[in-house]
């Protein structure tokens, strides 16, 4: 099950309520429109049209009450691998893109992709090339943030060394360039929200969900204590600047 926390400070969380269930690694998204967007891996086991595919929810009441889960869907990919790892950002244009793991047809390892829709409940339209590919590393598990005009992409790297984190930065949110390595004392496996002064990511620590912050991406320093017993945290920053937390439950 998924649990949503509530937060005024963006460190201290107080549990708001159950998310759902059988839904896992959710991303939450703050639209331009105040709507509030949760994209996730569902797993039906009452409708096995909605098993193991990436599904949505929307809240316009702050993360009350949601809809859904609605199957997302995203025209133009070839193969029968399930895209999994979602993360729902805005363009300027008010366009939604979402960032997602892909092991396109012919490559020994799975990619970042992406996909366009003009809103979530129209077909995305997948974006062809690899956003972010590695020789011999599998990239999963992506956060994607927009902080004042750069794209940050950050995921754990999966190639045996779990004490780093990958870094990307890009310009258009199509081409990204890859940075050095981040050795933090949390793995970048969660979300990156854009705040006032840099970028707080919520990823996995000792003890539960740690988080650390960022003015440029580069440099981390680490918040003290945990945020929640959990894993794979999904965040956003409402409009009012509480901060609400997604996140699943370890048992």
């Amino acid at each position: 099950k998924s649990v949503v926390f509530l937060s005024k400070s963006a460190v201290t969380f107080k549990e708001r309520g159950q998310f759902l269930t059988r839904a896992g690694v959710a991303n939450l998204f703050y639209t331009s429109s105040k709507e509030l967007i949760a994209t996730y891996q569902y797993f039906s086991f009452e409708d096995q049209s909605l098993f193991n595919v990436i599904a949505y929810s929307i809240s316009k009441d702050e993360g009350d009450t949601w809809s859904g889960p609605h199957k997302l869907v995203i025209e133009g990919l070839t193969g029968e691998v399930p895209v999994v790892d979602p993360t729902l950002v805005q363009l300027d244009s008010g366009d939604l893109r979402l960032y997602f793991t892909y092991h396109r047809p012919g490559d020994k390892q799975p990619s970042l992709a992406s996909a366009k829709s003009s809103a979530i409940d129209v077909a995305f339209q997948y974006e062809e090339g690899p956003r972010v590919q590695i020789d011999g590393v599998a990239v999963l598990d992506p956060a994607v943030v927009l902080h004042e005009d750069i794209w940050h992409y950050f995921a754990p790297r999966h190639d045996g060394d779990e004490t780093k984190s990958l870094h990307a930065t890009s310009t258009d949110g199509l081409a990204f360039t890859l940075g050095d390595d981040l050795a933090l004392e949390i793995s970048m496996l969660g979300a990156a929200v854009s705040a006032e002064g840099g970028i707080r990511f919520y990823g996995q620590g000792k003890g539960g969900i740690g988080s650390v912050f960022s003015a440029d991406g580069n440099s981390w320093l680490m918040d003290d204590g945990v945020r929640a017993v959990g894993v794979d945290p999904g965040v956003a920053r409402l409009n009012d600047g509480h901060y609400l937390m997604v996140y699943g439950c370890p048992k």
